[in-house]
Parts: structure tokens; sequence; C-alpha cells
């Protein structure tokens, strides 16, 4: 059995809740391989987000933190997944844009927990 590489989960994430907590019986989350997300790192670089939460704005992924997605932001995180060279060949990456997917529909953020 090989290691595993590191992982980032994206889960759905409702704005009315305060704190960023992923409920360990909710299997609708989708993880990530590391290898991809360093992939996209600099472009997300210039994307809106919250760190830990929304009384903290920044910009980007928290590499090794949690990392609040907003509903506004979501169609160009959509862009940068998509267009990702590695998107083609990664069943993980088109699981996380169909996640994105559905946030947008339902009016909910993204939640990144970072390794």
């Amino acid at each position: 059995m090989g290691s595993r590489l590191p992982v980032h989960e994206f889960d759905l994430w409702d704005r009315k809740l305060k704190t960023p907590i992923r409920n360990p019986d909710y299997d609708g989350y989708t993880e990530v391989d590391d290898d991809f997300i360093q992939e996209l790192m600099e472009a997300c670089s210039i994307m809106r987000t919250y760190f830990q939460s929304y009384h903290r704005p920044e910009l980007g992924l928290d590499y090794y933190g949690i990392t609040i997605i907003p509903n506004e932001s979501l169609s160009m995180f959509y862009e940068i997944v998509t267009q990702s060279r590695a998107f083609p060949r990664s069943e993980e990456l088109s699981d996380l844009a169909r996640l994105i997917i559905q946030a947008e529909r339902e009016g909910k953020d993204l939640v990144h927990f970072g390794i």
C-alpha cells in the first residue's frame, strides 16, 4: 500500500453559521490531493476569501488552515479549477467543480480545510 499525499477538503458552507465546523457524518465533502491544490495556489491568490471566519477578509487559500470562499468568488474559483492543466485528468478537480456549481446554485459558500 503506497503512501497517500496530503489532501485538502472542500465542503458546502451556509453563511448563517458562525464558525466553519465540518460535520463528520456528512459525506458530501470533496477531497483534492495537495499536488493539484499547489498548482492552483498562484491563480487563487487574487480571489477574495476569508480566513477562519467572515471577520478576516483575505485573498487566496489558507494552505494550512480554513478558508471560506464566498458565493461571489465561486465563479472565479470555478474558472481557476476548470482551466488548470490537471483538470482534464483529475476526477478530484471534476468533483470540486461540481461542488462549486452546487454551492452557486444553492446560494452557499464553500469552505476549504487545508492540510
